[in-house]
């Protein structure tokens, strides 16, 4: 999702231009529906080669925003003119603009790193927000999901995303702190309602969730898709998790959010930009010499109370 106002802007600039996305197949999905994709495909490293060969689908410019070198090549041939970034993984081609990265010198967000290739083609760009566009269908499918799984009484409505990437899990808040902090959250509103999210690698996580707060729980551990989720996250009066994809969705949705990031990788570097109602909890330990090793353990139950808490009143509206 970092990728999108780019892509806005790309598209902003070249006003009439069709603009064809082509990402990994379980990402690209998040970016369906946007109104200035005209066409959206999927590629990988491996698939990339192979797609080279195929007849079709010629471009005037490509912008390859993950320089590794099978992409590249396929750029290469598929596009009259390339623009990335500098990598050690380059692949040499006379129509390929190798664009200096200013993160190798200095920390920079993810978005802003991207921002650099449509910015040296001096493309205005107009805002870094993250954009999220769901069809009347999936709007449906929440509304429908809430009357007929959900209790009368489910307010406030609490999306928990209490895992990140299976190959990431050094991102997990300790899973009996969720517990805690719902069972903290449900002392002040006794009338909330948890929507526990994730894939089917979550699924024992988030059991020990359920099996603590009972009926004011529902597991879709590996039941819904990543779109119905963010159907559902669009419902909810506050999301908390931690790093991961739906806390990017819950940034564009502009639900609000409480996300917590590990100190290696701060929210300073990759949490949504210009979202109004997006509290990121930052890791103590963020920028100290042992973040690398630090512990999500050591982000309190109190502060993600406080905050969550802040946020519910914020935008209080029946939650009692």
């Amino acid at each position: 999702m970092t990728s999108i106002p780019a892509i806005r802007a790309i598209a902003d600039h070249y006003n009439n231009a069709e603009i064809t996305f082509l990402g990994h197949p379980n990402r690209a999905k998040v970016l369906k529906y946007l109104p200035y994709i005209t066409k959206l495909g999927h590629i990988t490293k491996r698939t990339a080669i192979i797609k080279s060969i195929i007849p079709g689908n010629k471009y005037d410019i490509a912008f390859v925003f993950t320089p590794e070198k099978s992409l590249l090549w396929y750029a290469s041939i598929k596009s009259r003119s390339v623009y990335t970034l500098t990598s050690k993984d380059t692949y040499t081609s006379k129509n390929i603009t190798y664009i200096h990265d200013d993160s190798s010198l200095i920390p920079m967000h993810l978005v802003d790193r991207i921002l650099q290739i449509p910015k040296y083609l001096g493309i205005s760009i107009l805002s870094r927000r993250l954009d999220y566009k769901a069809q009347a269908t999936e709007d449906e499918f929440a509304n429908r999901f809430c009357k007929t799984q959900l209790p009368r009484r489910h307010s406030p409505l609490i999306a928990i995303q209490s895992s990140s990437f299976h190959t990431k899990n050094y991102r997990n808040w300790p899973v009996e702190r969720f517990c805690e902090l719902c069972k903290s959250l449900l002392s002040k509103h006794p009338n909330s309602f948890f929507i526990l999210l994730g894939s089917k690698d979550d699924a024992s996580r988030n059991a020990i969730i359920k099996n603590e707060i009972g009926s004011h729980a529902l597991d879709t551990s590996g039941k819904l898709d990543l779109r119905q989720s963010a159907a559902l996250i669009s419902k909810c009066n506050l999301y908390i998790g931690v790093d991961t994809g739906p806390s990017h969705i819950a940034g564009a949705l502009n639900t609000p959010s409480v996300v917590m990031y590990h100190a290696n990788c701060p929210s300073t570097l990759i949490a949504p930009p210009e979202s109004d109602n997006f509290i990121a909890i930052e890791h103590p330990l963020t920028g100290a010499a042992s973040a690398v090793t630090a512990s999500m353990e050591d982000i309190t139950l109190e502060t993600v109370l406080q905050e969550s808490l802040a946020m519910l009143s914020r935008h209080a509206t029946n939650t009692n």
